[in-house]
């Protein structure tokens, strides 16, 4: 089971219970209590107990206490009326909590009470944050994001007050293209330029939390403990402008500070992975342009000293055109490089890439490699509107020019955020499969995301049905509260289809965009879908 994205590791403890406050977009007062279950944390992990009220569930300072006594910090997530009591605050303090996060709904009693559905939900909620203060322990203050520029200031000027060390604004919402919001956002940023000292500020989104005040982290690890393999995305610049760059896109176009790798940083996440697993598997690097990090190489060595003799670059190639850079990386440790080709010539690759002269610079990074006598080179393609019609001519360029016979693709999926972004570049699936009919190439690399319902010739479904039976664990994921969940959106009709249990799934954003029209599930039947 692989880790978070994140290092240290981040848990977090959703209670089922009472609550209460009658807010009206929560039923979280709905449901019985059950005594929650401490997860399996260790020293330097980080434990958020949130849920319904946990203030509520007894037993909730005694969980705190363990988790605390096992080295790891514990945030309280709460609508803080129960810290009123001076004894509750004092409790939490004696249970070794590092913070108590408080919602808090507008800053007087009128708009935070007609929120909560609670009278004197307020004014309990000021005076547990006092009297956590007292206590000696650390308040955090969270409130909606969709305000108005004065609104975000009051709120700031009302945390600060409270004596209060970080407000973050919850970005309302989290299924919809809520960064689209950009006058609620623009709010929170002006604001921010007025914010007291010791006070930071954050907004929160889909459990993702982008700091306005301070230097945001400065590494982003991915750890597998079962083989040591390693990722780290050195968040960097990039010299390519690709159309279905989701993370610059999110980060260019809202102002959000991007985070520039030191080593300091970086040396100093790789002293908690070590603790973490005694193997030492690959190490790669990735996200957004590493090549192009001036802390790459220094990064490297890092790496190497702390055990992991293979190092890996997830890159564009455009960095190796220069022979120099090329024989510094693999002087650095670099044996394995994983290059995009997005077309099999210049025009097509560079369109996709976003930047005239990529393609040429790619693959004169590729023939120094060669040169150099290095071996562990892989490729992929990512597939645009702009691109996948020639399905086809990648394959026959990938073999005659780059000498392999297989090249993995995927389609430029919606994101998250905001999947009417995508409109413009996404493929649409059923295009894509009589593409690939037309071509004649099955690989599983071309056809295992695809379900085979939208393939009329048989030798395609039949190579869909094989290959997303093979791949069906490899769709669509995403780290959620410490774990990895598979999220898969299977069509309407997948309840009554034969080939349910081997199509690997659509892309939630995707039906959300294109709607699902295009998808013709084979009715069950007394034949068998495989």
């Amino acid at each position: 089971m692989r880790t978070p994205a994140s290092i240290p590791v981040r848990h977090v403890l959703s209670i089922r219970g009472p609550c209460n406050n009658r807010c009206r977009v929560c039923g979280a007062s709905i449901g019985k209590a059950a005594r929650p279950v401490l997860p399996a944390v260790r020293s330097g992990d980080i434990l958020q107990i949130t849920g319904a009220e946990p203030t509520l569930v007894p037993a909730i300072f005694d969980i705190a206490r363990r988790a605390a006594g096992r080295g790891c910090a514990v945030t309280l997530f709460t609508n803080g009326r129960a810290f009123a009591y001076p004894e509750c605050a004092r409790r939490a303090a004696a249970s070794r909590v590092a913070a108590v996060s408080i919602s808090f709904h507008g800053t007087t009693a009128e708009a935070h009470d007609t929120f909560t559905r609670a009278p004197g939900s307020f004014g309990q909620a000021v005076a547990g944050a006092r009297n956590l203060r007292r206590a000696g322990v650390r308040v955090e203050i969270r409130a909606p994001a969709g305000r108005s520029a004065a609104e975000v200031r009051a709120m700031i000027e009302f945390a600060a007050a409270l004596g209060g060390r970080q407000v973050t604004f919850l970005v309302p919402d989290p299924a919809r293209s809520v960064f689209d919001r950009a006058a609620g956002l623009e709010a929170v940023r002006n604001a921010s330029t007025h914010t007291p000292a010791r006070l930071d500020v954050l907004v929160g989104y889909r459990g993702l939390e982008l700091t306005l005040t301070r230097p945001p982290a400065e590494v982003e690890f991915t750890l597998d403990p079962a083989t040591g393999n390693v990722s780290a995305a050195p968040r960097n610049w990039c010299s390519n402008h690709c159309i279905f760059c989701t993370p610059k896109a999110l980060f260019a176009r809202h102002g959000l500070p991007v985070p520039l790798d030191t080593a300091g940083g970086f040396a100093a996440a790789l002293e908690t992975i070590a603790a973490r697993t005694k193997r030492r598997g690959v190490f790669e690097f990735t996200t957004i342009e590493p090549a192009e990090s001036p802390h790459l190489l220094e990064m490297a060595e890092i790496a190497r000293r702390a055990g992991y003799r293979r190092l890996d670059l997830w890159t564009h190639g455009r960095t190796l055109s220069d022979a120099g850079v090329a024989r510094d990386l693999m002087r650095a440790g670099f044996g394995a490089f994983r290059i995009p080709i997005h077309g099999p010539d210049a025009a097509t690759h560079d369109l996709v890439a976003g930047s005239h002269g990529a393609f040429a610079e790619t693959i004169a990074g590729v023939d120094n490699l060669r040169a150099m006598g290095v071996d562990m080179v892989s490729y992929c393609a990512t597939l645009t509107v702009s691109n996948q019609d020639r399905v086809d001519e990648l394959g026959s360029f990938a073999r005659s020019r780059l000498g392999v016979d297989f090249l993995p693709v995927a389609d430029a999926r919606p994101s998250t955020s905001y999947p009417a972004d995508f409109r413009g570049y996404a493929c649409r699936l059923g295009r894509l499969a009589r593409a690939i009919e037309l071509s004649g190439v099955y690989a599983n690399a071309a056809i295992g995301f695809l379900p085979p319902c939208l393939f009329r010739d048989a030798a395609a479904r039949a190579a869909a049905l094989a290959a997303s039976g093979a791949q069906r664990d490899d769709h669509i994921g995403w780290l959620r509260k410490g774990h990895e969940h598979k999220e898969r959106a299977p069509c309407p009709g997948a309840p009554r289809c034969r080939w349910s249990d081997c199509c690997p799934g659509i892309n939630p954003q995707y039906g959300a965009l294109f709607g699902y029209g295009e998808f013709r599930p084979a009715p069950r039947g007394g034949h068998s879908a495989k």
